[in-house]
């Protein structure tokens, strides 16, 4: 299992999200455009197009960061 955070392309700071199991990431892709994704300012997201991921090495550890991209905004915007 990875750790995977999500992080909009404007923040610094990526918020945990859940685990998923490592050999397996473009799903964790998939399931966040499934679910769609809402900030705290209402925004949401949902395009598979929105989001794109990297693995992220910090202090010793590694885990997979989601982006969301603003350009692309999906239901509710």
């Amino acid at each position: 299992m990875i750790e995977v955070r999500i992080r909009h392309t404007d923040q610094s700071n990526a918020v945990r999200l859940m685990d998923w199991p490592a050999n397996d990431l473009e799903s964790a892709m998939r399931a966040v455009s499934d679910w769609s994704v809402r900030f705290e300012d209402g925004t949401e997201y949902g395009q598979p197009e929105s989001f794109t991921g990297q693995l992220v090495a910090e202090e010793g550890r590694a885990y997979f960061e989601i982006l969301v991209n603003d350009d692309i905004e999906g239901p509710g915007a």
